[in-house]
């Protein structure tokens, strides 16, 4: 009787220690799913509710006939958010999101001083300001001879613009330059520049009024570079026309106001009064790269884990980019953008078949005093800006970024998508003009929703790191395998060959599980 229950018992054990092994590998990829899952949809702060993003079909295991069904529906979802997301982004940069505020001339010139104790909430609320809100708006007060200025400049202090005023008595110049080249009254001229214009207080505000940077920049008669040489208050730099150069925000409003309306209406000031905006060489091109310059929110190491301000960007920038694109040389004849900007056009020769520019009416104002009054420069968009950019799609516009934060673990990098797929999907969607897309469009993948990062539950919080110590994470997102790093004095890295639970459930954000293809190649 012994000899059977010790039988049964040998019997039972593995048994029982496969169960108990079942049990935890079930316990891990719950709390694996429970903790880490994070399937990002459209920003819902600034542009609306949106669908998740589903994963990318590639990165899910071997056929079945249900994983067949889950697959096409994957692409369907994943299809229609990259259309909303390029479909949002084309219909934005033709309208302002947020209203377009301004201050008279005269009044800019009695300000005294650009800060934080004199901001957009300030004159507001002393009804200085101004609002258009539309672009129509601002077409019919250039009608009724007023003249737009926007003010473009680097600030001299992580929270105050101007802390020692060097750069409000180089607006104040500016304005007087502005006024006797338009030969407009400071009361006729209207001046955007970004602490008056844009809201302070209210962050969502502020985001919608940053979505219009692009809008509001290629919207106004003069473009007007300030950048006379100064200390930043919070560091102690020079900065001048080369570090100008070299913020990215500055580069995000050279861009729009170039790509839409040209040079002419583009200056610098300095000391010799307005000097055109060279459009033309190295300096030029480095001004183009938005998404290298240099950004506030980087130095600080992005406080409370909040989004880079490139994922900010992105928006505007892409549909500047699908209207840069749309309006490209197609073989001997240039398409118009007459029906787009407001500018005429010549039609085309029936001889020669091609489209030329209207001819150039540059001359002096005083030539042009009883013709035109005020005189503004006449908004003439590069014969074919595309080919500017062309060369350079990989580089201007990243498929990812690096997003580096300080928190309690330490430093943390992480590679997340930047813009993914979405030049390639801007292309595709422009050259279908007004056909309706595919039942199977290509699998594109979506690019950034700028949301706050949340932190890394399994990392151990609250632990005090030495100098000697490192405390890095590097996420490389869009792979199956995942590199990290930490607490390690030499840099060792652990990778693992397997995928997780949380791979397959948050490669929502994935840019691609294949090696990134060069914009502009089909996808497969």
């Amino acid at each position: 009787m012994a000899s059977d229950t010790q039988e049964k018992e040998e019997l039972v054990s593995p048994s029982r220690w496969i169960l108990a092994a079942l049990a935890l590998l079930l316990l891990v990829c719950s709390l694996d799913l429970f903790f880490d899952i994070d399937v990002p949809g459209i920003n819902d702060d600034a542009w609306g509710d949106g669908p998740e993003v589903p994963p990318r079909i590639d990165t899910l295991p071997g056929p079945t006939p249900a994983l067949f069904a889950l697959r096409a529906e994957l692409e369907r979802e994943r299809a229609f958010v990259v259309q909303e997301q390029v479909v949002l982004a084309r219909e934005r940069i033709g309208e302002f999101q947020s209203a377009f505020a301004v201050v008279r001339g005269d009044v800019f010139l009695g300000l005294g001083a650009l800060g934080r104790d004199l901001h957009h909430e300030t004159l507001r609320d002393r009804g200085e300001l101004i609002f258009y809100d539309g672009v129509k708006d601002v077409e019919r007060s250039r009608a009724r001879g007023e003249v737009t200025l926007f003010l473009s400049h680097q600030w001299l202090g992580f929270e105050d613009p101007d802390p020692c005023g060097v750069h409000y008595a180089a607006m104040c110049s500016a304005v007087k330059a502005v006024s006797a080249k338009s030969l407009a009254p400071p009361r006729d001229l209207r001046v955007w520049v970004d602490i008056v214009s844009i809201p302070q207080r209210n962050r969502s505000s502020q985001r919608l009024a940053i979505a219009s940077l692009a809008t509001f920049a290629s919207s106004t008669d003069y473009f007007v570079v300030v950048a006379p040489p100064a200390r930043h208050s919070g560091t102690g730099k020079l900065c001048d026309r080369a570090t100008f150069r070299s913020r990215a925000w500055c580069r995000a409003e050279v861009m729009s106001c170039w790509a839409r309306r040209g040079a002419a209406s583009m200056f610098v000031f300095s000391n010799n009064g307005l000097e055109p905006f060279k459009t033309s060489g190295k300096e030029f091109l480095e001004s183009l790269d938005v998404f290298d310059g240099d950004l506030t929110c980087c130095a600080l190491g992005h406080p409370d884990r909040q989004p880079c301000d490139r994922e900010e960007m992105l928006q505007p920038m892409l549909g500047l980019f699908a209207e840069i694109y749309k309006h490209r040389r197609v073989g001997p004849c240039r398409l118009s953008r007459a029906a787009s900007t407001g500018l005429r056009c010549v039609p085309c020769d029936p001889d020669d078949g091609e489209t030329k520019d209207a001819p150039d009416d540059e001359e002096p104002p005083a030539v042009l005093a009883e013709q035109r009054t005020p005189w503004t420069p006449r908004a003439t968009p590069p014969s074919d800006s595309y080919s500017v950019i062309e060369p350079l799609l990989e580089k201007l516009y990243p498929r990812t970024f690096e997003w580096v934060a300080e928190d309690s673990d330490g430093r943390v990098v992480e590679e997340i998508p930047l813009f993914g797929d979405l030049i390639d999907a801007a292309k595709y969607y422009v050259d279908l003009g007004d056909e309706p897309p595919p039942a199977r469009p290509p699998d594109f993948a979506p690019g950034s929703n700028a949301r706050r990062r949340t932190p890394n539950p399994h990392a151990k919080h609250g632990r005090r790191w030495s100098s000697r110590q490192s405390s890095t994470r590097t996420t490389r997102s869009g792979s199956l395998d995942t590199t990290t790093t930490h607490g390690s004095a030499h840099g060792t890295s652990r990778t693992s060959p397997f995928p997780s639970v949380r791979t397959f459930m948050r490669s929502a954000s994935t840019v691609s599980a294949r090696p990134p293809r060069p914009h502009g190649t089909p996808s497969q």
